[in-house]
């Protein structure tokens, strides 16, 4: 065996390395560019904490991820990094995007950045996600830039918008820390949201992972608080809570485990460097293939086996097996649509409009699939919304 190891080590890389570039059903409605790794905030929960200004040595290739998204064309876009808007020729990737597609497009950016640099992308982009931990020095000491400067960039996006765009959004993106969750840093900062307008959504969600001590998840109590204040506080202001805000109640369900995930057939994401990231195999290769060599080591032929029966039942037999072993919060309001559940407002938004692009042939294809594989029940006129 000592002497056929290599060979047998390599025709094992080859084997999941065939695996891997095995192709699934994709409708692509959406697709997620993480346009770049660079940024201009320093924030502590950061989980890429290579992430920074001067990270120039990054395989960005933005002309061979354009095309890309050209040959997907996805109905809705959410460009995100990084800071999107550090990209120099952002403006001029959007417009070929609009001329050539046309997607819905929401941006994800912090919004430190100049008056001009915003005007820039706003005759492309209508929709938009800042994030924003609070007021002033609560924002600075999370993410190291003054809330109250996000607070003005955003009303004058919001004042301009409008000159391009009749039905723009904006919503807000908070990350629930110990040191934003009270009262006296929320309704501040809601208020402020509320002067630019009413209208305005503010998001929140919880800071990952919950085991760290800075999360508002790391104390139980704590958590519950927050939760009820924010469930108080929707009846004066218009607030949307998404993943782990909504179900933690106690670290046994913060652990991560295998779920069922529709949206991966749904939705795609292009890398910096233009590269696809396929949701099922890059998340069950991995795991399939420590699982083999575990076996292999043993010499354990039974657990061999057992491994290529998964594999075929997994990902050969039934390509459209939902399973996913590192859950993800990536477009959850996907699966939340394809199961029939209630979707908060601006996510209604999205798809009435991501809906009203599709070809009647599409939503043939899409409606059979649903049926077929997600839910029985999806009512075909939910295509026509």
């Amino acid at each position: 065996m000592t002497i056929f190891r290599p060979f047998v080590l390599k025709s094992v890389d080859i084997f999941f390395d065939t695996l891997s570039r095995l192709k699934y059903k994709n409708f692509n409605w959406f697709t997620e560019w993480d346009i770049t790794e660079k940024c201009n905030l320093k924030c502590r929960y950061c989980f890429r904490p290579h992430v920074k200004k001067e990270a120039r040595h990054y395989n960005e290739d933005y002309q061979k991820s354009l095309k890309t998204i050209l040959k997907l064309k996805p109905k809705g876009m959410i460009i995100t990094g990084g800071e999107p808007l550090m990209v120099e020729s952002f403006p001029s990737l959007l417009e070929k995007l609009k001329k050539e597609l046309n997607p819905r497009i929401i941006v994800t950016t912090n919004l430190s950045v100049s008056e001009n640099r915003i005007k820039s992308i706003m005759p492309y982009v209508s929709n938009y996600h800042i994030s924003l931990d609070g007021l002033g020095k609560v924002n600075k000491g999370l993410r190291g830039y003054s809330g109250d400067l996000i607070i003005n960039n955003m009303r004058f996006l919001w004042n301009n918008i409008k000159d391009y765009h009749e039905n723009p959004s904006m919503m807000t993106l908070t990350v629930l820390t110990r040191e934003n969750c009270r009262e006296e840093h929320i309704v501040p900062m809601l208020e402020a949201i509320k002067s630019i307008d009413a209208g305005l959504l503010a998001s929140f969600a919880v800071m990952l992972p919950v085991t760290d001590s800075l999360s508002v998840a790391s104390d139980n109590t704590l958590l519950e608080e927050t939760r009820e204040l924010l469930h108080e506080l929707k009846n004066r202001y218009n607030i949307i809570t998404v993943g782990s805000i909504n179900r933690l109640s106690d670290k046994k369900e913060t652990e991560m485990t295998a779920v069922k995930c529709y949206r991966q057939f749904f939705r795609s994401r292009i890398k910096p460097d233009g590269s696809i990231v396929n949701c099922k195999p890059s998340v069950n290769i991995p795991y399939f293939k420590s699982q083999f060599l575990e076996a292999l080591s043993r010499k354990d032929f039974s657990g061999i086996y057992k491994v290529l029966k998964r594999i075929y039942k997994t990902m050969l037999r039934d390509p459209g097996n939902p399973l996913c072993l590192q859950p993800c919060k990536c477009e959850e309001f996907i699966d939340t649509f394809l199961l029939q559940k209630e979707l908060d407002m601006e996510n209604r938004k999205v798809f009435r409009i991501m809906l009203n692009s599709l070809a009647e042939k599409e939503k043939e294809e899409s409606f059979r699939y649903i049926t077929e594989k997600i839910n029985k029940g999806f009512k075909r006129e939910l295509l026509d919304w």
